[in-house]
C-alpha cells in the first residue's frame, strides 16, 4: 500500500480462501468501486486454478467471465498463495506481484504458488482493525 500511495494510485487488495470466499480485503481511500470487484475476481481465479492469472487466451477469459458473471477473470496479477500449506488467492497490482517472487517471469506468467509472510501479517492486522 505504501508504494501505491507514493505512486498516487488507489488500489484494492483481496485475499480469498480456496473456495473463493473473502478472508480479507482492503480498499484504499479513493479506489473505484469496480477495483474491489476486479481484485476479488483475480484472487478467486488464482485460488480456483492454483496458478497466476493472466495466462488464459482472450476467448477463454471472456467465456470464463461470462459463465461466472464476472466472478473469475483472465486479467493479470492474481496469485495463488499458501497459509500453512492451505491454498488461498491474492490479488495484487503488477508491480507488487513482481516483488513477491524471485522469478524473472512476469507475475501473470508464473504458475508456482508463493508463500507471503507479509500478506499473513497484513491479513492479521486487517482482521484486528475490523
Amino acid at each position: 500500500m505504501a508504494r501505491a500511495s507514493e505512486m498516487g494510485v488507489r488500489r484494492c487488495f483481496v485475499v480469498v480462501d480456496a473456495s473463493g470466499e473473502t478472508i480479507a480485503s482492503l480498499r484504499m481511500d479513493g479506489a473505484r468501486y469496480l477495483n474491489m470487484h476486479t481484485a476479488r475476481a483475480k484472487a478467486r481465479t488464482a485460488a480456483s486454478i492454483n496458478a497466476a492469472t493472466g495466462a488464459m487466451s482472450f476467448e477463454a477469459g471472456v467465456a470464463a467471465a461470462v459463465a461466472s458473471r464476472g466472478g473469475v477473470t483472465s486479467l493479470p496479477s492474481g496469485l495463488p498463495i499458501r497459509f500453512d500449506s492451505r491454498l488461498a488467492g491474492l490479488a495484487l497490482d503488477r508491480e507488487a506481484a513482481s516483488r513477491t517472487s524471485t522469478s524473472r517471469a512476469p507475475p501473470w506468467q508464473r504458475s508456482a504458488p508463493i508463500c507471503c509472510e507479509g500478506v499473513r501479517s497484513g491479513s492479521a492486522a486487517l482482521q484486528k482493525a475490523i
